[in-house]
């Protein structure tokens, strides 16, 4: 079937449904190197995932039973899902990393308004830091607790009889999946603009705290007005200052960090039946793109308004060390965290 599935790919070059190849060392050799042929040749799919990451990913909850974790797939695009056992929400909270960052370059204000926690200003680059994780984990906090509010609601308004039928758990129990019939049930928060985050942390940690080219709340000025009259520092902080995805441990290592903590802190959250969270470093180009028009300039020299990055890859234009240098960014973290996706 996989080989009937690969050579319809081949030949009308589809972009629906979704191919994915669950890699794993038993997988035929000559299979992935048509797959490889086929994106060598421009086409974005088929993707590419490795079954044992995946496995890891989801045993590390203690929730999924390994025997039904080994027979995981595919769903949507690339995100995990248990056929006929679990009912997998891939796409739930999208969290505006990058617009993270300038919420706390403003202590936690935004136009006027606290929208996040208060802080008072960062003395050292370290405490910046610090204080960036304590309002994502803010902003992730403020998601789940209003989905979990809203969710029970959703359950009586919206019922999935077809779907709970068909799902292991739903019928034993007399439950719809929406409200934890089935055998499991996992929602999700994804993050988006994560490398335009990176870059902009770093550009931080050079200007204002090594360098002291600026002080914060000159940068902060700067930023508000979207660098007019400064197209020289913007070009400074776009073309000269080290991005995510040209093998700089520097900037890698924030990238990671933030990874790190993200997900961390995602699989800590439960939903209102007590089921688990799962992180994705993961976005969608409308999601990007949308998110972007309500972000105001940041601190890696993009203007305000511009697309933010994608999923967990490097932002755009940001690559100049060539692709052996981007694949060793982008795997200097470990994804097996992100077990919804990236």
């Amino acid at each position: 079937i996989s080989w009937m599935a690969i050579n319809a790919l081949k030949e009308f070059r589809t972009f629906e449904p979704k191919p994915v190849i669950k890699k794993t060392p038993k997988t035929d050799p000559k299979f992935m190197d048509v797959a490889y042929e086929l994106l060598a040749s421009g086409l974005s799919h088929p993707a590419i995932t490795f079954h044992d990451n995946g496995a890891k990913g989801m045993n590390s909850y203690g929730y999924f039973d390994p025997k039904d974790v080994h027979d995981y797939c595919h769903i949507g695009c690339a995100e995990l899902g248990i056929a006929g056992k679990a009912y997998t929400d891939p796409m739930n909270g999208f969290v505006n990393i990058a617009k993270t960052v300038l919420v706390t370059m403003n202590g936690g204000y935004m136009n006027g308004q606290l929208i996040g926690l208060k802080q008072e200003p960062a003395k050292t680059y370290e405490e910046f830091e610090k204080n960036f994780m304590a309002q994502l984990n803010h902003f992730i906090d403020l998601y789940v607790n209003e989905t979990n509010r809203a969710n029970p609601f959703y359950a009586q308004l919206f019922t999935r009889p077809l779907i709970s039928a068909s799902i292991e758990g739903c019928l034993e129990k007399a439950q719809f999946v929406d409200e934890g019939g089935s055998k499991y049930w996992v929602k999700s928060v994804e993050c988006c603009g994560i490398a335009t985050a990176a870059d902009s942390l770093l550009a931080i940690k050079k200007v204002v705290f090594e360098d002291k080219q600026k002080t914060m709340d000159e940068f902060k000025a700067i930023l508000e007005k979207d660098f007019k009259d400064e197209e020289v520092f913007r070009t400074y902080l776009e073309k000269k200052l080290a991005k995510f995805g040209n093998g700089d441990e520097e900037v890698d290592g924030i990238f990671d960090r933030i990874a790190e903590d993200f997900c961390n802190y995602v699989k800590t959250k439960r939903t209102y039946v007590g089921t688990i969270y799962r992180p994705g470093i993961y976005s969608f180009y409308e999601t990007i793109t949308r998110m972007g028009r309500i972000t105001g300039a940041t601190p890696n020299g993009r203007h305000a308004g511009v697309t933010l990055s994608l999923n967990a890859a490097p932002d755009h234009g940001a690559i100049q060390n060539g692709l052996t240098q981007t694949l060793k960014s982008i795997t200097s973290w470990d994804q097996t965290m992100s077990d919804n996706a990236c």
